[in-house]
């Protein structure tokens, strides 16, 4: 993705050496992930990065092992000869802004960058009023690969002891394999499937599950119900995860299953016109 602001470098004092985009239009540490992920202090600035003995200026690198792979060697290479002619000065760091050719902002660039932008054209997600906010939120940034999974913290430098599911512990834990790869997951997927007396829901993605409802054939009412409940799963699942890890509690997926309906009864039943549904209709998905 295209990089509104990048920095030119005086000092370094305000410039990430990795985070932010400085000598190139992309930040280091997508140009290079293999040795982002060999450098101990992720946040280094540019200053703390450049070394000057007498009258000879390098480059300081602070690896957590020797580089040993071709391409981390390769990657170290490309970066060196970026790098290699600049100079830190007495002068303050500045900003540009890329999106306008003066390098000023200007809020008619913003909003032409606004009016042509179609990054989130492709997102399935379609927020659901019969659920809180809260569970849209989570919903919609799932799908974007915006929660906090293992997988995803390990990417922004978070040290952890694995990046394994906590539940099955086989495959790193992504939002795709945490909502829809995971057996947990897969058990939740074929309980909605049975209860709600629709086909199998199949999925990939997270966005094949948080489109599912689209695809089954019944009314729109029954549409939106059966969305509820895909989003009420997903809060459910994520809630399990981290009861999992901070609390160490098992899962039992009978309690799983019920937290689903009995949340999903609640908010339906409250934030929807099925204000006289019942119980037992309920259970039976008898709407």
């Amino acid at each position: 993705m295209d990089q509104l602001i990048k920095g030119n470098v005086g000092k370094g004092s305000s410039v990430r050496f990795w985070i932010d985009s400085w000598a190139s239009d992309r930040p280091f540490k997508v140009l290079f992930p293999d040795i982002f992920a060999l450098e101990t202090c992720k946040s280094i600035f540019v200053c703390d990065c450049f070394s000057l003995q007498g009258s000879y200026a390098s480059w300081a690198w602070r690896w957590k092992r020797d580089l040993s792979t071709n391409d981390e060697i390769q990657q170290l290479q490309t970066c060196q000869s970026i790098i290699s002619n600049i100079h830190i000065t007495n002068a303050e760091d500045s900003w540009t802004w890329t999106k306008d050719s003066g390098g000023k902002f200007t809020v008619s660039s913003m909003r032409n960058l606004l009016r042509g932008s179609n990054r989130d054209n492709n997102l399935a997600f379609q927020w659901n009023s019969w659920v809180p906010l809260k569970v849209n939120i989570f919903a919609w940034r799932a799908e974007k690969d915006r929660i906090a999974t293992r997988l995803a913290l390990s990417y922004r430098g978070i040290p952890l002891d694995s990046t394994r599911c906590p539940h099955c512990g086989d495959y790193d834990e992504s939002a795709n394999h945490l909502l829809v790869s995971c057996y947990i997951a897969h058990l939740v997927w074929q309980h909605i499937s049975s209860w709600c007396k629709i086909p199998p829901l199949f999925a990939f993605t997270t966005k094949d599950i948080l489109e599912a409802h689209k695809h089954i054939n019944v009314s729109s009412k029954k549409k939106k119900i059966i969305q509820a409940i895909i989003l009420t799963a997903c809060w459910s699942l994520w809630k399990t995860r981290n009861e999992r890890i901070f609390e160490d509690k098992e899962v039992i997926l009978s309690n799983l299953l019920q937290d689903i309906r009995s949340l999903g009864f609640i908010w339906i039943k409250n934030r929807s016109s099925l204000k006289s549904v019942m119980w037992k209709d309920w259970c039976s998905f008898g709407l």
